[in-house]
């Protein structure tokens, strides 16, 4: 799948992941107040760079993997990509969803939920508000 589509798998890729991080997350703008959803916010440059570093990564970690699960889930209504990188962010951010749950065989939906899960633990996606009122990730 990722030959037939040139590189425009990896920008879906790490759009979806991206989306999926600030729709999955909250930021605290008033330290008082209650959280705010992520995706109210513009993100900052420099976040979309961090997310799409680590997602590639784990991507190219665990290429043979991805490229099938791609192929698996690609469906009318979701390019496979698209889906691989929303549920490798929902697994990495420990939501309780992910890879495995997207009817892949399951030891295969497991391994990659598990590999999504180590990225996680490697990296935060703490997401907050910067003080130009941006999210950023640290």
């Amino acid at each position: 799948m990722r030959r037939q589509h040139g590189k425009r798998w990896r920008r879906t890729l790490i759009q979806s992941f991206v989306e999926a991080a600030q729709w999955a997350s909250t930021v605290d703008p008033d330290p008082d107040g209650e959280p705010q959803p992520a995706d109210d916010y513009e993100l900052a440059a420099g976040a979309t760079v961090t997310l799409g570093l680590l997602v590639c990564r784990w991507q190219r970690d665990n290429a043979r993997a991805t490229d099938r699960a791609a192929e698996m889930l690609d469906c009318s209504r979701y390019d496979g990509w698209e889906m691989l990188g929303h549920s490798a962010y929902l697994d990495s951010a420990g939501h309780g969803t992910g890879l495995w749950d997207r009817g892949l065989p399951d030891k295969f939906g497991e391994h990659l939920s598990d590999s999504a899960k180590v990225m996680g633990c490697e990296f935060s996606h703490c997401l907050y508000l910067d003080d130009d009122g941006t999210v950023s990730v640290s």
